[in-house]
């Protein structure tokens, strides 16, 4: 159900989403001046809630992608800004950002009732690997946009079930990500990319962070590789083949363990909920 809408100062209709069972999900409905994209809309999936994570630290982004023609949809995940509910996007291994995948799907469906769009999700952050096991639970969801998405060592503990599932996903991808990030490694991400279905494609942005990425002057840059990606599937794949061998030689053995190691254990908590 949705509440009465109002209009915030971005000119964003601010609106209240009810997922059947779930919490009341605060959201932002952006719509273009030139709709570039009548079939298509966006779902923009926020940084870690527990960080501080809400729609409004997404917003960079959320514009940028409005103003390039894009109806574009942001949302407080729960326990996030004006949302309702508990977040589960903490240091919980195994647990972390479950519960707000059902936040994701709910909103990508309420999309394409209210608009009858198909639906492109946009993760940023560890709001990547929240929207990676999203990709896959409904239909309307038709491809996946990961920005600075934590693939590295460390961040598998707890977010490694969400990457096995883009792994298994058919449906397109791209992976936006700055050669400095210090959650994910050129290595890392060279074995994530090799191991990820087609069709896929990345774009590493020269000396950028992990923070860097996420905000500010690389909003712009996020819309045009969006726009040329969902539109052809193109972009620049701008690192030589070769980090993607380096990446399974180097780290592939250690983090195929790890990741089984996680799936077994996800699927053992996952059997005896059932109970």
């Amino acid at each position: 159900t949705m509440s009465d809408n109002e209009l915030d100062n971005y000119g964003s209709i601010q609106t209240t989403i009810r997922a059947p069972g779930g919490p009341a999900l605060h959201t932002y409905v952006q719509e273009p001046l030139d709709d570039q994209f009548p079939a298509l809309a966006l779902v923009v999936v926020h940084q870690c809630t527990g960080l501080g994570g809400c729609a409004m630290t997404a917003g960079d982004i959320s514009r940028s992608c409005c103003s390039r023609g894009f109806l574009t949809i942001s949302f407080d995940m729960r326990g996030a800004g004006s949302s309702s509910g508990c977040s589960s996007l903490g240091p919980w291994p195994l647990l972390s950002g479950c519960a707000e995948v059902h936040d994701v799907v709910a909103i990508a469906e309420w999309v394409n009732r209210e608009y009858n769009r198909r639906v492109w999700l946009v993760g940023v952050s560890a709001g990547a690997s929240v929207a990676m096991s999203a990709l896959d639970q409904s239909q309307c969801i038709v491809g996946f946009i990961g920005i600075a998405p934590v693939l590295g060592i460390l961040p598998t503990v707890l977010f490694g079930q969400h990457t096995m599932r883009l792994l298994l996903s058919a449906k397109p991808k791209l992976i936006v990500l700055g050669s400095c990030d210090c959650l994910t490694s050129s290595a890392c991400f060279g074995l994530v990319y090799a191991l990820m279905r087609s069709p896929k494609a990345y774009h590493i942005q020269p000396c950028a962070g992990h923070f860097d990425i996420e905000v500010g002057r690389y909003g712009p840059m996020h819309a045009e590789l969006i726009s040329k990606f969902v539109s052809d599937g193109a972009s620049t794949n701008n690192l030589k083949p070769g980090f993607l061998l380096h990446g399974l030689c180097v780290l592939g053995p250690f983090c195929m363990a790890v990741g089984l190691v996680l799936w077994i254990l996800h699927l053992r908590s996952h059997d005896a909920s059932q109970w």
